[in-house]
């Protein structure tokens, strides 16, 4: 049938993309296979044997043939096996694809290239070929004439470039010469081909820096930055990958991890053969890049060139007599005219000597260009300090010494993009204050807890004989299971930080063992009654998180609710089976009463998830969505079970208490509801943010003073986020010297 795609790995290794129409026995001209005009390659004959070598391909000047495939017509340039369309989107995908194509769009164009410092400088940039980058896998087969280094027109557009390296590009450059801004370009473009059938592939843009296990599948890898940062379920993001949906542009190779950077290279090679992708982009530093001794095997590389001389003048001299200065120092400095043939340090200069002389830079002293680099980077922070009138909202030593430990932070965490709600407590300078975290935290989360729960028993005092030393005591209960619960959740973070080997135990043995450890301890001190459900309640709480957390994933905001039918059915069914084995020692109408109550309580709990998938638009939106979950969650979890355990007592044995035993265990369990469901990250969140306040790291209003950096030019708001205007800068502030006191 004409259009059917190859398969088979000795076809898939060399055309992963291409179509073959098979009864036509032709590769057409057309979408698929196009022929572009250029210099005539020489063609090699080699082993017909496609397994072990690349198919045979013969050439003249009315022919091609590739193994056995013949395409007749005249053939005068190189070959280009273009990308497969994909099947139209149904109406539930094209929904999805395109909220994750207007999470692009809005956090990556209108959050950064839109607002970027240094895009007008760049219109213009110089790009020159470097086919020796890259192993191209025409290479062996095609001899074409030496064009390893070839200087492109300027004016061409990036996507043309992309088009025309069969979507396959690695984009090199010297340190702010416009790498990220070049790619931020294309992902302008591929949006803006991509139509409403989705027939294209939807362009994301990660960075690279966090792949960190050189064990990881960069599939793996993908898969779960695609759900960290643009809130994609994990099974769509395989399914996705899978269809050839997600077109990677990979910003960052150069800030993986220097013994990594091999393994990255060829473990991005293995993601292309193994899935076909309808495109991929890698950006890297040149210098970290040809250091390695692997190559990707993609099909061009450029290499984006510094601005030249004409253009530094040209640029300098529209700005007119308030640049004359710098024009003047520029000239007299063939050093620094080097530096400015960047263009981020170009216009970092512009802004830093604006009316002003810049003849500091000229110092003798400065005889590097990093510490030319420092002294402009000083310049342009004081110079940002004192850009508008008035009185500063922050000390300048104060506001260095915040952005430096968020850069330094930002930095090991390899985080492009900073949100107030992704602050944990591994950003805590010392093991002393993690400890003063996790116990301060869960020591707050057990006196809210049991402060609830003492007015909640006022409420139900026909049921409850209530006075206020049963009060005193819920506080007693909770303090003291908080204490054990950051006893246990410390000793569960020790046990993470150790080597893999050394790691033998379930994650489920720490879940149970706060469960057990804090009910006991509420039934011992106050009774095998009140004390004991209310423990095992609080313990049930940090039991259940305890397999999803870490010292750097202690804090995570329930933004939305999602509800699992799958996952609530063997929730139910697991809880019906327990609650009727429980009850057949009562009888069979016991049995079959516990075993609807268990039953509907494992079904509302583990079909109800929280989950972070929103985009945020505003700073902190996590956590205010995370309280407002916090209550919704701890009113649905209380109503349902209160009713269910409600009727299920009544179906027993037809008591009158059946009410008042439904509203204790409803008040119980949604308590749990709304602590599990966002109430603790919130607590977690600002206790963090009152150590990080003691500590002199960030202001109480922190949102107020990322936007006051924001507006001295150091940070861009992305969406609810921030980021570094360039990682230069960020890299800057990272290497300022820390006082003890801000």
């Amino acid at each position: 049938m004409c259009g059917s795609q190859l398969h088979g790995d000795k076809w898939e290794r060399y055309f992963p993309n291409a179509i073959y129409h098979k009864t036509c026995e032709q590769w057409p001209l057309g979408p698929e296979f196009v022929i572009t005009p250029g210099t005539a390659h020489k063609v090699i004959k080699m082993d017909d044997e496609i397994a072990k070598s690349p198919p045979k391909i013969q050439a003249d000047n009315h022919s091609i043939a590739i193994g056995e495939i013949n395409i007749t017509g005249t053939v005068t340039g190189n070959i280009t096996i273009g990308h497969t369309i994909i099947q139209p989107a149904d109406a539930r995908l094209r929904h999805d694809l395109g909220i994750l194509l207007k999470n692009v769009e809005t956090t990556w164009i209108k959050g950064v290239l839109e607002k970027s410092v240094h895009e007008a400088a760049l219109l213009e940039l110089g790009l020159e070929l470097r086919e020796e980058a890259v192993d191209n896998p025409w290479r062996m087969v095609i001899e074409s004439p030496d064009q390893t280094r070839e200087t492109l027109p300027r004016g061409r557009r990036i996507k043309d470039i992309f088009d025309e390296a069969n979507r396959l590009l690695l984009i090199l450059g010297e340190p702010g010469s416009g790498k990220t801004t070049t790619l931020l370009q294309l992902a302008r473009d591929l949006i803006a081909e991509v139509d409403s059938a989705f027939t294209q592939p939807v362009p994301v843009i990660l960075n690279l820096s966090t792949w960190t296990n050189k064990q990881q599948p960069l599939a793996e890898w993908l898969v779960a930055e695609l759900n960290s940062k643009y809130r994609l379920p994990k099974k769509d993001g395989q399914r996705w990958l899978k269809e050839r949906r997600i077109l990677p542009l990979l910003d960052g190779l150069d800030e993986v991890r220097a013994e990594n950077r091999a393994a990255c290279v060829e473990k991005i090679n293995q993601l292309v053969t193994d899935y076909g992708l309808q495109g991929m982009v890698v950006c890297s530093r040149i210098k970290d890049y040809t250091a390695l001794n692997v190559r990707l095997a993609f099909y061009r590389a450029i290499y984006i060139q510094p601005l030249t001389p004409e253009q530094v003048d040209e640029y300098l001299n529209e700005a007119g007599d308030k640049l004359a200065s710098l024009r003047g120092t520029l000239q007299a400095d063939e050093a620094l005219r080097s530096m400015a043939q960047s263009p981020l340090i170009l216009n970092i200069m512009s802004m830093a000597y604006l009316n002003t002389s810049a003849r500091d830079l000229s110092d003798p002293a400065l005889n590097t260009n990093k510490a030319r680099r420092k002294q402009l980077f000083n310049t342009y922070i004081n110079r940002m300090f004192n850009r508008k009138a008035g009185a500063r909202l922050y000390e300048g030593e104060q506001t260095r010494q915040r952005l430096s430990w968020l850069a330094r932070n930002m930095q090991r965490n390899n985080l492009e993009v900073f949100l107030i709600e992704g602050l944990q407590p591994s950003w805590l300078p010392s093991l002393y204050w993690q400890w003063i975290y996790f116990f301060s935290s869960r020591l707050v989360s057990g006196l809210i807890f049991t402060i609830i729960v003492g007015l909640g028993d006022r409420l139900l005092a026909g049921w409850y004989k209530a006075d206020h030393s049963w009060f005193f005591q819920l506080i007693i209960i909770g303090l003291i299971a908080g204490l054990f619960v950051g006893v246990i959740d410390l000793l569960r973070f020790d046990w993470l930080r150790r080597p893999k080997d050394v790691k033998q135990s379930s994650k489920l043995l720490w879940s149970i063992m706060n469960i057990v450890v804090v009910g006991l301890i509420g039934g011992l001190i106050f009774g095998l009654g009140d004390g004991l459900f209310y423990g095992l309640i609080f313990g049930l709480i940090f039991g259940l998180r305890g397999s999803r957390q870490g010292p750097e994933i202690d804090i995570q905001p329930v933004e939305v609710f999602r509800w699992s039918w799958r996952q609530s059915v063997l929730g139910g069914l697991i809880g019906g089976l327990i609650g009727l084995l429980l009850g057949l020692g009562g009888g069979l109408s016991f049995g079959l009463g516990f075993g609807l109550m268990f039953g509907l309580v494992g079904l509302i709990l583990t079909g109800l998830r929280g989950e972070i998938i929103e985009a945020k638009s505003s700073p902190n939106q996590g956590i205010r969505l995370s309280l407002r979950n916090t209550l919704l969650g701890g009113l649905i979890i209380a109503i349902s079970i209160g009713l269910s355990i409600a009727i299920s007592v009544l179906l027993i044995d037809q008591l009158n208490y059946g009410p008042s035993v439904g509203r204790i265990f409803g008040l119980g369990f949604g308590l749990m509801g709304a602590l599990y469901y966002g109430g603790l990250d919130v607590i977690q969140h600002y206790v963090l943010r009152l150590i990080l306040l003691i500590q002199g790291r960030t202001p109480a209003n922190y949102a107020r003073f990322l936007d006051y950096a924001v507006d001295r030019i150091f940070l861009q708001k992305v969406g609810g986020g921030y980021r570094f205007i360039h990682r230069l800068l960020l890299e800057h502030f990272a290497e300022m010297s820390e006082t003890k006191k801000v």
